[in-house]
């Protein structure tokens, strides 16, 4: 009898505990999805302006080329141009300055998960998940690399490499 009471004793405790674990799993998956369709919605206006910005790029090419091949007497030509390829520049450092607007409120908006170095220190945040990474899983992913590396005895510092990219640096 005494083994009975514990048995439902045990098992009341665990459906207490599971369906309280299932309450804040639903608070945080109704989190989770406003973070995802707000970071959907940035990453498709990004898309944008990089897709204009290529646009942009091959007309610039096309352009400059223009211009060069333009003769000494052509000065009229030349100038109707290089105001063209002005203007693109222009647009070009408006549409950059937009996106960092974009990715400055992005970050006031979602949450950013630390990227832990050598000592325990915080090198950067993570906002965005990655494919079907969630920004959290990226962060500590890349803390366990960068944690491991100390590690490694073969390690060179010197063949670590950076890569600079227009907004982004891998």
């Amino acid at each position: 009898m005494p083994r009975i009471k514990l048995l439902l004793c045990l098992i009341g405790m665990t459906a207490v505990a599971g369906s309280a674990y299932s309450q804040l799993d639903s608070l945080s998956k109704k989190t989770d999805s406003v973070n995802v369709s707000i970071l959907k919605n940035f990453n498709e206006k990004i898309l944008q302006i990089q897709r204009q910005h290529q646009d942009d790029s091959i007309q610039k090419t096309v352009l400059e080329s223009q211009i060069n091949s333009l003769k000494s007497n052509d000065n009229l030509k030349r100038e109707a141009l290089q105001k063209e390829l002005e203007d693109l520049n222009n647009r070009e450092t408006f549409q950059l300055t937009q996106k960092k607007i974009r990715i400055d409120s992005l970050r006031k908006i979602a949450p950013g998960y630390p990227v832990n170095g050598f000592f325990d220190d915080t090198l950067f945040y993570i906002y965005n998940k990655l494919g079907s990474f969630s920004p959290k899983e990226r962060a500590d992913a890349i803390s366990l690399r960068l944690q491991s590396l100390v590690k490694d005895r073969h390690f060179k510092p010197d063949s670590l490499k950076i890569a600079n990219t227009e907004t982004t640096v891998d």
